[in-house]
C-alpha cells in the first residue's frame, strides 16, 4: 500500500464518515426508487482527507459527492466552463436529494 492512502473498509464501521456515508447512500436509492429514475453505480473512492467519494456520469453530466463526518458536498459538472457549467453545494434532505438526482438524469 502506499504511504498515505488507505482503504474504505480500514475506516471502520464505527467511523461517522462512514455511517453517514452509508446512510446518504441508502436515502438516495430511496429517492430514486420512489421516482422510478435511472440508477447506475458510482465509482467509490476515499480521498487523501478521508473524504468517501462517490462519482456518477450520466449522458453529458458528472456528478461528485463528498461525504465527511455528517455532511455532503457536491459538485455538478456539465461542461468544461467553470464559471457557467459547474455548481457545488450541500445535500442531505430527501427534497435535496430528489432535486440533485433529477438534475443528472434529466
Amino acid at each position: 500500500m502506499v504511504h498515505g492512502f488507505s482503504r474504505i473498509a480500514e475506516l471502520g464501521a464505527d467511523n461517522e464518515t462512514y455511517k453517514y456515508a452509508i446512510e446518504w447512500l441508502k436515502q438516495l436509492c430511496t429517492v430514486v426508487a420512489a421516482n422510478q429514475m435511472w440508477w447506475g453505480e458510482p465509482l467509490v473512492n476515499l480521498s487523501f482527507d478521508s473524504e468517501i467519494v462517490f462519482e456518477w456520469w450520466h449522458e453529458t453530466k458528472k456528478l461528485t459527492v463528498y461525504i465527511l463526518g455528517n455532511t455532503a458536498e457536491y459538485i455538478k459538472v456539465w461542461g468544461t466552463d467553470i464559471e457557467n457549467e459547474m455548481e457545488d453545494g450541500t445535500s442531505s434532505s430527501p427534497a435535496e436529494l430528489t432535486a440533485l438526482w433529477k438534475w443528472l438524469v434529466s
